[in-house]
């Protein structure tokens, strides 16, 4: 059997809302319509941890940021195995090109452009044809709501990203589901996934969930996970931003709930509230609903083997 093709095309900082399939009158994006058209448009992926090394290290490994890349300009293991290993084992060839940004230099020390990836660091790619980084592509001051700048924030502007499964065979749509989705993809889910779609099964060190069933009828799709874990691990000292640890969680029935140690912080009603200018994190009357998503957040953190002291609700 010809094994499948598999491309990940991923825009840096493109928040999910910037589609015109998504509903944004201010852009066009035709191609990524079509794509959404004959694929599956998850409507409501989340970054896990709103900022480019964290999540990349988790996307291309299927490990929780504190398990993997921590924070801003942090290296990832060099004995983390990525999705390249779990392809190479299944006879694929494989190749990343463009952005690494998991090597952990600083850019305080020069241009991270200029910076050499050695070999061994390069995820288990057979090609790769890539930089540390570079964030000078334009300079431009945008204002990406809320009065913040940057990432590192767990509004929707920061955490909602696109993402759409696109391909087909060339004998038509049979056996493929098209359309969108309200599954809670995350940065950890789509290794696992993209292995599923190829009929490769996820490796026991990955921890994310499969959804290659929302798009394939032979994959079995399991009881699909109820919320969806946010993090941010290491301050960044970003100005204008978040600074301060935290942990989050988005529902599948629309609800977001964020706190700092010790201290609830956001909670919305995303049905009600899109825009997330109500904040009900110390309204009384949503005492029950802020005790049963803290728990929730607990039963995240013990299940990751994550460390975050919550608010204790009696």
């Amino acid at each position: 059997m010809k094994q499948k093709n598999v491309i990940w095309i991923l825009g840096d900082q493109h928040r999910a809302q910037a589609l015109s399939c998504n509903g944004d009158p201010n852009v066009n994006t035709p191609h990524l319509d079509r794509l959404s058209v004959e694929g599956v448009n998850f409507r409501n992926a989340i970054s896990g941890f709103p900022l480019c090394c964290p999540f990349r290290g988790s996307m291309l490994t299927s490990r929780y940021p504190h398990k993997c890349v921590p924070g801003h300009e942090y290296r990832m293991p060099e004995d983390q195995k990525t999705i390249a290993h779990a392809f190479n084992e299944n006879g694929y060839d494989t190749a990343y090109f463009g952005k690494w940004h998991l090597d952990g230099f600083h850019e305080r020390e020069g241009r991270g452009a200029f910076h050499i990836v050695p070999p061994q660091r390069r995820g288990g790619f057979k090609t790769w044809v890539g930089y540390e980084n570079n964030n000078s592509q334009w300079d431009s001051w945008v204002h990406g709501s809320h009065g913040q700048f940057l990432k590192m924030s767990p509004y929707e502007e920061s955490i909602r990203v696109p993402f759409i499964i696109g391909g087909c065979t060339p004998m038509g749509y049979d056996g493929f589901r098209c359309g969108g989705s309200p599954a809670l993809m995350n940065h950890v889910d789509i290794a696992p996934t993209s292995l599923g779609l190829c009929g490769i099964e996820k490796p026991d060190w990955m921890v994310g969930f499969d959804y290659s069933g929302v798009r394939v009828h032979a994959r079995t799709l399991k009881e699909m996970p109820d919320s969806a874990y946010i993090q941010t691990v290491i301050p960044t000292k970003h100005g204008d931003s978040v600074d301060q640890p935290f942990r989050a969680i988005v529902t599948n029935d629309g609800w977001k709930y964020v706190c700092f140690e010790r201290q609830q912080w956001l909670m919305f009603n995303l049905n009600e509230d899109p825009y997330e200018q109500v904040n009900l994190a110390f309204n009384v009357a949503y005492g029950g609903k802020r005790k049963a998503l803290n728990e929730r957040l607990a039963k995240w953190i013990a299940d990751t083997d994550d460390s975050f002291v919550l608010p204790c609700y009696s």
